[in-house]
């Protein structure tokens, strides 16, 4: 059983994908891997072309038998617009003509492949990044009734200021990242500092959890009911992924909601 199977086509993951194995199954929310069509191919190829699906609306629509509620709970999804400085549109504008210069090269070399990689994730940090997000992240949270159950979705460049903002609002925050401790101490009663962190978060003690990246998969916070993302990428999994901490089924909870602050088209 290949459990978030996506993974398993990495290079060196795929290395479990053993043929002794006569039955076998891939679990993930995203199964194709993005960027990635040799890997893809090669997780189809081992688990099978045939797939069952169960998307976000049968999960919204179908009811649990186990429980009479339906999998997962309704939620409402905010865009909110941005637009970019003078000077992040002048730099993001510059790249943009450097991406498209280099796209008529990289079809015949991988160094130039390997450049216009580079730029692109480059390019998409600005848009990231942005410096305008802070004031709407401000207003998004004035405008709530309650703030609790919240979790902010940044990148590691935003977390410094992102926390700074709670503190001077008096949101009691915490931040959750791949430096969260992951082994039992005692002064945390024999829990993980994550495990701390998140049993505080669920018992209202911190109202928000400021996260970069590691509670994108596989841990469970049914009681998150808000969401504010300040840093998405393209990558289906990563949005799959954030919706997914936010609208699981919680005693009480009846829906969620979800602030995306992206740039203007």
């Amino acid at each position: 059983i290949g459990d978030e199977a996506h993974g398993l086509g990495a290079a060196v993951t795929r290395k479990a994908l053993l043929e002794r194995y006569d039955y076998r199954v891939g679990l993930s929310a995203t199964p194709g891997r993005w960027f990635d069509e040799g890997g893809t191919q090669i997780l189809e190829n081992y688990f099978g072309g045939e797939m069952f699906e169960f998307s976000i609306n049968d999960a919204l629509t179908t009811i649990n038998p186990m429980t009479g509620k339906t999998f997962l709970v309704p939620y409402t999804y905010h865009l909110e617009f941005v637009d970019l400085t003078e000077d992040e549109l002048a730099q993001y504008s510059k790249i943009s003509r450097e991406v498209h210069r280099m796209s008529h090269y990289s079809k015949e070399s991988d160094e130039y492949a390997k450049r216009l990689e580079r730029l692109l994730f480059k390019r998409a940090d600005i848009v990231k990044n942005a410096a305008n997000k802070y004031e709407k992240l401000k207003q998004i949270l004035h405008s709530m009734d309650q703030i609790q159950d919240l979790i902010i979705f940044v990148s590691p460049e935003q977390i410094d200021c992102v926390l700074e903002i709670m503190y001077e609002m008096r949101i009691p925050s915490h931040s959750f990242t791949m430096d969260t401790g992951t082994t039992a101490e005692s002064k945390y009663d024999g829990l993980t500092e994550r495990q701390h962190v998140i049993e505080c978060f669920k018992t209202g003690y911190y109202k928000a959890l400021i996260a970069i990246k590691c509670l994108d998969e596989g841990i469970d916070i049914p009681s998150a009911q808000n969401a504010i993302l300040m840093a998405s990428s393209t990558n289906p999994r990563e949005y799959i992924q954030r919706i997914g901490r936010i609208i699981r089924q919680a005693p009480g909870k009846t829906e969620a909601k979800i602030w995306d602050i992206t740039i203007r088209p």
